[in-house]
């Protein structure tokens, strides 16, 4: 038999066979597995229990943060804005909208792959995946099995709601003005917490912390496993105002999601100050005013970064409180993405600009603009490319 025979009968063993697997595999992948940064890519398990710290929403990836801000990949229009954060889940991302849809785009090209109708807007509300299994609140709470998308269960809600996270069998939201407790496997509702009112929540190792709407500035925390208040911080004692309902002209009231470090808890209060507690006890550390109201809080490596409703953003050493820098930016009610590679990014809720500053000096790294219209959600980038709605109605991958 000649080379030439033998080669055109390999290349046909390899037609036939090997092709076909590969194309099968790449298939597969299309709405399966599930995307975790480092520290939670395989749950750790000891004596039967998941032990994983907890589910991420916004995910790390092998490509880090670099984007080349070259083009725009794609983008995909709705009937509403997309205000919150985008989940990836094997090249499929997916998002609530303002238009009362659920999304799920194919990341790579922006062509829709599931659309579903809720009930509600979807305000500010990020989905969260856990074993194969994404959940997502907008009026009601739902949760769909991802290989298929079909609706397990729906949970129902007077008024908008948000995931908060996961542990266990237990997925708790906020709505309703309350944190709710249920079963992540039918929707069923275990448990109620008393306080009424809450506005922000959050889940650290083994505590759940509550924020109350009311102008004294009532901040909780809950053991998850007993249910029972370990303590209560009142941000008008600090203050030492004699009014519940005042902090000296302003309210008391905690106007951000609680974050964490270093076993600290960090709150924005609409008095235009941060406040740091311990979170195991909520001993009183340190306060810092800024300039106005406080939006948003990142803590990342030691550092506490900060944005105003005026549109100044602030870097402080989150052990003492000292301030490492102060700029301004152009925008009103600065609500910061993400720190990643030493860099800060933010999207322009006003200018529609994507800005990257240098976490050690704050200098400005990148402004870049896509709409003339403002950037509605937070920015998220997985490989290589940056995701983020608009005000315009759009969703955009820039890369």
């Amino acid at each position: 038999m000649g080379r030439g025979k033998i080669v055109l009968i390999i290349l046909f063993f390899l037609v036939i066979i090997v092709l076909p697997i590969n194309l099968s595999a790449t298939m597969s992948t299309t709405i399966e597995g599930v995307v975790y940064d480092k520290e939670t890519e395989k749950p750790k398990k000891k004596h039967g229990k998941d032990k994983r710290k907890d589910q991420k929403r916004i995910l790390n990836n092998k490509k880090g943060c670099k984007v080349n801000f070259k083009r725009i990949k794609w983008k995909f229009k709705m009937k509403g804005a997309f205000d919150s954060r985008v989940v990836v889940h094997k090249d499929i991302i997916y998002f609530t909208s303002r238009d009362k849809y659920f999304y799920a785009l194919n990341s790579k090209t922006g062509k829709l792959v599931w659309k579903y109708k809720s009930g509600g807007s979807g305000y500010d509300s990020v989905p969260i995946i856990s074993e194969g299994i994404i959940y997502m609140g907008s009026c009601n709470v739902y949760a769909f099995d991802l290989k298929g998308m079909k609706k397990i269960w729906e949970h129902e809600m007077r008024y908008e709601s948000r995931i908060i996270g996961i542990r266990g069998n237990n997925l708790y939201v906020l709505g309703d003005g309350k944190v709710f407790v249920l079963d992540k496997r039918t929707g069923r509702k275990i448990w109620t917490y008393p306080e009424e009112g809450v506005n922000y929540a959050a889940i650290y190792k083994d505590m759940l912390f509550v924020s109350i709407s009311i102008s004294s500035g009532d901040f909780f925390a809950y053991d998850l496993k007993n249910r029972k208040m370990k303590w209560k911080f009142e941000v008008y004692e600090v203050e030492k105002v004699k009014k519940r309902n005042s902090c000296r002209g302003y309210s008391c009231s905690i106007g951000t999601t609680p974050v964490f470090w270093e076993g600290k808890v960090y709150v924005g209060s609409l008095n235009n100050n941060i406040y740091v507690l311990k979170a195991e006890t909520g001993e009183f550390i340190w306060k810092y005013k800024v300039d106005s109201s406080v939006d948003s809080i990142i803590a990342k490596d030691g550092f506490i970064y900060m944005g105003s409703k005026l549109g100044y953003i602030y870097s402080l050493n989150a052990e003492t409180g000292k301030l490492m820098w102060k700029i301004k930016n152009g925008n009103w009610d600065i609500d910061l993405s993400f720190v990643c590679d030493n860099k800060l990014y933010y999207g322009g809720q006003d200018d529609g600009y994507i800005y990257i500053y240098d976490v050690k000096t704050g200098k400005e790294l990148l402004k870049y603009r896509v709409s003339k219209r403002g950037i509605s959600s937070r920015l998220m980038v997985y490989e290589g490319v940056m995701y983020f709605g608009s005000w315009d109605n759009y969703i955009y991958a820039v890369e």
